[in-house]
């Protein structure tokens, strides 16, 4: 769960041989440079950002952008890939701000967003630091301002958290929309959190969970002969396309990465 952590137990997965599987991340270094053991579902965080940028600049037509950030590797990652993703529309970002991880501080930060008048502002951290920025620039810089989450945020806290704050708001999502029950693996999911977790809403956050079980469990099923780390991960690379009630992630011998997709959804 979470980019320094990931960084953290990844020196240890490399060092043994051991197949780090779905984190729970987007952060580029676990997909830049390949790594053999290492095992992504979703999309990057540059993915993303490329698909909030695009639907900021390419379709609203704004060119003056910021970025508020959570200040270690995670945040930084986004901040990243929001830079690559503006230079290839000729842009920079016209100011950034960061806060501390584990905090809600963000006053400093958004007095230095503000200062350049942005049009949308890009947020890469946790909810609750996240819905604080936000409801403060509504109550001090007006409703117009525009504002994107990345996936980790966590949409249904977010979305509680902030309450009528909720407009202009939009959050990127890297698995398919699961209370869509025209997919077969979604109807599976929803099933299984009746069963065995009913206390719990379904949520981008779990299902990206049920799709990493599904998936692990795929492979497991495909290996012929002993289990081993090394067969493990021959097997997802030798098969490449395993198919979850509708939903289809590939893999390769240089491609660890099973789901490219990247979404937009609003709060309402």
């Amino acid at each position: 769960m979470g980019t320094p952590t990931s960084e953290a137990v990844l020196a240890l997965t490399e060092q043994r041989n051991v197949p780090f599987f779905a984190p729970h991340t987007g952060a580029e270094f676990l997909r830049t440079p390949f790594r053999k053991y290492v095992v992504n579902i979703r999309g990057s965080y540059y993915q993303e950002m490329e698909k909030v940028v695009s639907h900021f600049v390419d379709r609203l037509k704004l060119s003056r952008i910021a970025c508020f950030y959570q200040n270690d590797s995670y945040g930084r990652s986004g901040l990243d890939g929001a830079r690559i993703a503006l230079a290839r529309r000729g842009l920079k970002l016209v100011s950034t701000g960061t806060y501390e991880r584990n905090t809600v501080a963000v006053l400093g930060g958004m007095n230095d967003i503000y200062r350049a008048d942005p049009q949308a502002v890009l947020l890469v951290g946790t909810y609750t630091a996240c819905a604080e920025f936000i409801k403060l620039s509504k109550l001090r810089h007006g409703e117009n301002i525009l504002f994107s989450n990345i996936s980790f945020v966590g949409s249904s806290v977010l979305q509680k958290t902030l309450g009528t704050f909720g407009g202009n708001v939009i959050i990127s999502q890297v698995v398919p929309f699961p209370w869509d029950n025209r997919i077969p693996l979604v109807r599976e999911y929803v099933a299984a959190m009746d069963t065995y977790q009913h206390d719990a809403s379904p949520e981008f956050t779990s299902f990206e969970g049920y799709i990493a079980g599904r998936l692990f469990c795929a492979v497991v099923r495909e290996v012929k002969g002993v289990l081993t780390r090394e067969s493990f991960i021959r097997t997802m690379e030798e098969v490449g396309r395993f198919e979850l009630g509708g939903l289809v992630l590939e893999f390769g011998p240089e491609d660890h990465q099973g789901l490219d997709m990247v979404q937009l959804t609003s709060i309402f």
